[in-house]
């Protein structure tokens, strides 16, 4: 809408001037014939910036839509970002898991060796305290059945 009225205006003024060349002399013609050059010269480079501006707008338009795109794809790599470190440290947790499940087996395995070897070792304590009481309580037993020997005799 204001390229027309500037339009109109440029016209209606180059009208004046054309129409005022006929009642003033050359000089006032040469005059208008410079300010009609002038105007039509203004009106180029109008219509020029106009295209320039329309081209500007494309230009910035399209811009604007591949900056949305990127940001949406900055936003995805985002997503897959997280996903991927939550992945990442359920599968440290997961192996965090299975080590000290095995260490808990390894323990249990190594406890259950304890005693069985606790309780050989106990056995063998025994038989041990057992044969040190043969051997202590022999020579006693020997020395009285000799003395009983003895007596009978």
């Amino acid at each position: 809408m204001a390229h027309f009225r500037t339009i109109a205006r440029i016209s209606l003024a180059s009208t004046v001037l054309v129409a005022g060349t006929a009642g003033y002399g050359q000089q006032k013609a040469l005059e208008t014939v410079e300010a009609e050059t002038a105007l039509k010269a203004a009106l180029a480079q109008v219509a020029e910036l106009k295209t320039e501006l329309a081209q500007e707008r494309r230009a910035g338009k399209a811009m604007a839509e591949r900056a949305a795109a990127a940001s949406t794809e900055a936003g995805q790599i985002r997503q897959e970002l997280a996903k991927s470190t939550q992945q990442a440290e359920l599968a440290v947790t997961d192996q965090s898991r299975r080590d000290l499940e095995k260490r808990l087996l390894d323990a249990v395995s190594d406890l259950r060796l304890a005693k069985q070897e606790t309780k050989r070792l106990n056995e063998r304590l025994f038989q041990v305290c057992e044969a040190a009481l043969a051997v202590l309580n022999a020579p006693a037993e020997s020395a009285t059945a000799a003395r009983a020997g003895n007596r009978d005799k």
